[in-house]
């Protein structure tokens, strides 16, 4: 390239336009070209170093920026661009020095100098400072998208949220499809615990960039904390569905309207559909009860499925149901059976939803139990000696509950299944608080680590559902993983012997203890 018949002006000009279209060899002939004849042109330097930098190579774009200060020690922007590319190098204390320095040298765009100190005190780790320079930027740029997304995200590092929220619900009005402001308002929905607006932040960003790996991360994670994994493992429950589909091709017709109390993706209230009766579908989860009605619409059932997303006790007769349902299908249990508010659910829909007389699926219900001998689930909540020293006083500390999440721990049953507490859902009562003793009889000799429990539903008179673990009488499925209520101690035993326990609920969560042991 023939730059000599150029003034420096005219070739730096033409370099500038090579460098802004991305012809990067070109644009560093005309800077250098430039230099050969003025080794003194720090706009030449400045240029050149702002082409290492679009090249990642931070040495040689220090290396210019700093030969520029050399000759113009009192031009702002030249101190200016050493300390970013300082910053980029992660010399942090030479880019805040340098920045600095700019500051006083009147810089040319005092907003940029302003933002990269921020950046410089956040990687400092400096937040309060970083939030200071910010604001600084926004006194006099209120608008300013780059102003805002660094005051939101110092203000989050500092814990000042609802700062940080302002700042982010301000950049959105201006850039609502920006990946980085999605995310950073994600990330602080998720943090005040607001999970819906967190996954709707995060579905925005995602859709606004779908190949954008950060994005897909952030849905990724959110979506998993929305919507619980276990519904994987329930909708694959084939002997859950299988009891299920029998209890409603019995109880239902044509013509009846159905209520289920919690909607989860829609596999019930599709099953209860196929008989020809109109259902309405409850969900409290907004993320749930979004996916549901398009999974609803995708399988050509939304005539036939109405999903309301609001929980069951703020369904109206009128409002969201025609007329008060004919069946109730109620699959809102817990592992532990109680803990998911199953008793005033079914008792405040009963009373408001359903007609008198109307069916209850499933109808009734049991918390078993049965004394179990296991190794592995004593060393999962006791310790005794190791590597010769004795922790056993570490044992005041055993669990009342361990949730046995490995599907199919071989536990040896010591006594006969036994039902600990039984629930009658088809009653128009209430069901009250109750603690009861129960004696279980041992029907084998072991060493009793305690007692595990699992569930038993009765979808209807002819219906079971029941999820034992281990023991030759063991139905084990894949939802509902069984408890493991430990004893303080093992303790050996032996037919002839009776273990008392003492049994209770709360209406919200199950108790069960070792009251005592008899002789027989």
């Amino acid at each position: 390239m023939n730059t000599t018949t150029m003034t420096p002006s005219e070739a730096l000009a033409q370099g500038l336009a090579h460098h802004q279209a991305g012809r990067f060899d070109e644009a560093e002939a005309c800077y250098l070209d430039v230099l050969g004849s003025d080794s003194t042109n720090t706009e030449a330097m400045k240029l050149l170093a702002l082409l290492a930098v679009a090249r990642e190579d931070l040495d040689e774009a220090l290396s210019y920026a700093e030969a520029a200060v050399t000759l113009a020690p009192n031009k702002g922007d030249y101190l200016h661009l050493k300390g970013r590319i300082q910053t980029d190098r992660h010399d942090l204390d030479g880019a805040l020095a340098s920045l600095q320095a700019a500051v006083t040298k009147n810089p040319s765009d005092m907003l940029d100098l302003d933002l990269d100190i921020a950046t410089c005190h956040g990687e400092r780790g400096e937040w309060d400072l970083a939030l200071q320079y910010a604001q600084k930027a926004l006194a006099t740029h209120p608008y300013d998208l780059r102003a805002l997304h660094a005051a939101a995200h110092a203000a989050m590092a500092c814990g000042r949220d609802g700062e940080a929220k302002e700042y982010l619900d301000r950049a959105l009005s201006l850039s609502p499809d920006d990946t980085a402001l999605l995310a950073g308002a994600a990330k602080l929905a998720r943090k005040s615990g607001d999970l819906y607006s967190a996954w709707m932040l995060a579905e925005r960003g995602y859709a606004a960039s779908p190949d954008d790996a950060d994005a897909h991360y952030m849905v990724r994670i959110i979506r998993g904390e929305a919507v619980p994994a276990w519904h994987f493992n329930m909708m694959n429950d084939a002997e859950r569905n299988a009891a299920f589909k029998q209890a409603l091709t019995r109880n239902l017709k044509a013509g009846d309207v159905v209520l289920e109390v919690g909607t989860g993706a829609g596999l019930l209230a599709m099953m209860a559909a196929r008989t020809g009766a109109r259902v309405y579908t409850c969900e409290s989860n907004p993320a749930i009860a979004l996916t549901a009605r398009g999974i609803v619409a995708h399988n050509n059932m939304a005539d036939k499925v109405t999903v309301i997303e609001k929980p069951s006790w703020e369904v109206e007769v009128g409002r969201d149901l025609p007329r008060p349902a004919d069946v109730l299908i109620a699959e809102i249990f817990s592992a532990q059976f109680l803990s998911e508010d199953v008793l005033p659910s079914l008792e405040d829909a009963k009373r408001r939803l359903l007609k008198p007389g109307g069916r209850v699926i499933p109808s009734a219900g049991s918390i078993m139990g049965a004394l179990v001998e296991n190794a592995e689930l004593g060393e999962l909540t006791r310790v005794s000696t190791v590597e010769g020293f004795d922790f056993s006083s570490f044992n005041a500390y055993t669990p009342l509950i361990m949730n046995m999440d490995t599907p199919n721990y071989a536990v040896t049953w010591l006594s006969e299944p036994t039902a600990l507490l039984d629930f009658d859902f088809q009653t128009p009562h209430d069901t009250p608080a109750e603690t009861i003793t129960l004696d279980l009889p041992v029907t084998k000799a072991g060493l009793c680590q305690g007692v595990v429990q699992w569930l038993r539903l009765m979808l209807d008179a002819e219906t079971p559902y029941e999820n034992a673990p281990g023991g030759a009488k063991a139905t084990r499925t894949k939802h509902w993983t069984p408890h493991f209520y430990p004893f303080v101690r093992p303790m050996e035993l032996k037919p002839g012997q009776v273990v008392r326990l003492r049994v209770g609920h709360d209406r919200k969560g199950v108790r069960i203890e070792l009251a005592g042991i008899d002789e027989s």
